[in-house]
């Protein structure tokens, strides 16, 4: 594996996925140089091209994981930035929303929305089956779907008054 060409093909997608997590365009960009560090430490113990988003993803989960466990022991809101650059609200309705998630199931959504993972990696990554992945994502999404309802609700609610 050459670790120049997967940073080529992966960073983008890793940058974002961090950048969701964390909310610091700071803080993610450090843990995606970290992410690749360890890619390039461990690139010759690894030769598995088929599996290689799986093992990107899961160095970069880990990284974030326990950045989050580090921002634990010192309270802050979740997501406190827009982790988007658009003006008309989106970035903030989507920091919202996943605000609202579970870090799990934060994770499992940030993983397959913006890193992009079927349901394979997903299952490797998290060290639970495909079936597994399904059933969660599919909880994950109907969570989401209702959060995004009420907050339209709301919204519509303001304009009323």
């Amino acid at each position: 594996m050459d670790p120049a060409d997967l940073f080529r093909r992966q960073h983008l997608a890793v940058f974002r996925y961090l950048l969701r997590w964390t909310g610091e365009r700071a803080a993610a960009e450090e843990l995606m140089q970290e992410t690749f560090v360890r890619v390039v430490r461990h690139a010759a113990e690894y030769d598995d091209r088929d599996r290689e988003r799986a093992w990107l993803f899961g160095i970069a989960r880990n990284l974030a994981a326990n950045w989050s466990r580090g921002r634990a022991r010192r309270p802050t809101e979740v997501l406190r930035e827009p982790a988007s650059h658009d003006d008309d609200g989106a970035g903030l309705l989507l920091a919202g929303l996943l605000a609202s998630l579970s870090e799990p199931d934060r994770e499992l959504l940030l993983l397959r929305e913006v890193g992009g993972l079927d349901y394979a990696e997903l299952a490797e990554v998290t060290g639970t089956t495909v079936p597994a992945v399904r059933s969660r994502l599919c909880r994950v999404r109907a969570a989401a779907r209702d959060w995004l309802r009420a907050e339209r609700l709301g919204a519509a609610l303001k304009e009323v008054r």
